[in-house]
């Protein structure tokens, strides 16, 4: 199993690979996966609805991309 450190890295160097779609898209990209991998870990310590709360921040993000590109997501 890969260290914390190496995942974190590796997550950070994919995220500042995506194209970004308006200024600070790859650090809110980041925050977003960072986010989600933390519901992921407070999921195995007591199960809540993750897919739902996955599923929002995605959206959120999606809002986030079409407004910042002038609706040209």
């Amino acid at each position: 199993m890969a260290s914390p450190k190496l995942v974190v890295d590796a997550i950070k160097r994919r995220c500042a690979d995506v194209e970004p779609r308006f200024d600070g898209y790859q650090n809110e990209l980041l925050k977003a996966v960072v986010d989600i991998l933390s519901r992921e870990r407070d999921h195995r310590i007591s199960p809540t609805n993750v897919q739902q709360k996955v599923q929002d921040h995605v959206e959120v993000l999606g809002d986030q991309v079409w407004q910042r590109s002038g609706g040209k997501a």
